[in-house]
């Protein structure tokens, strides 16, 4: 299962979705997707100012320190779009991913 922490500094997420064999996981995709897209644009909002690590089974975004109240707002935006897709992915796979 793919557990996906979202913190008011960014976001975690962790685990395999483990819904078929690797290479051929399509809700690991789609997850991937949804939460790669989203770092994507906070990197973009933030001037590079967002540190991402990846790891296997494991992808953290953390804000740093020093964003403008309205580079903080767009990237609450961001982060909140990217909850939405994976509740949705989550209402589909409850067995796969769990977004707190």
């Amino acid at each position: 299962m793919i557990r996906v922490s979202i913190k008011p500094n960014g976001f975690e997420a962790k685990g395999h979705a483990e819904f078929a064999e690797r290479g051929k996981d399509t809700v690991c995709a789609a997850i991937s997707g949804i939460i790669q897209t989203c770092a994507l644009g906070l990197m973009d909002r933030t001037d590079n100012k967002a540190k991402v690590q990846r790891g296997d089974g494991m992808f953290r975004v953390t804000l740093l320190d020093g964003l403008t109240n309205q580079i903080k707002h767009d990237c609450d935006i961001i982060i909140g779009t990217m909850r939405l897709g994976l509740q949705d992915m989550q209402r589909q796979y409850p067995k796969h991913i769990k977004v707190n």
